[in-house]
């Protein structure tokens, strides 16, 4: 298994996305929070992805977020 450590993302391609991103870029990132193991990370990756509006996304990626740094402290 994977830890929040090891979560790599490529910012030019998420992060700092200025069209949408791709499906498979997605499906990556979603696989990488599953491989994480932990259900507090992926109950808040389902609710940015579940969200029905932008700034209902743009609320729940802050939590994400949030929720991978401190994370990350505490190891």
């Amino acid at each position: 298994a994977r830890n929040v450590k090891s979560f790599e993302l490529d910012p030019e391609k998420v992060l700092r996305a200025k069209t949408e991103v791709s499906f498979n870029d997605r499906l990556q990132l979603e696989n990488m929070v599953r491989d994480l193991r932990d259900d507090a990370i992926l109950a808040a990756w389902n609710k940015f992805v579940n969200s029905q509006t932008a700034a209902e996304a743009q609320e729940e990626v802050k939590n994400l977020l949030e929720l991978l740094v401190n994370k990350v402290r505490v190891m």
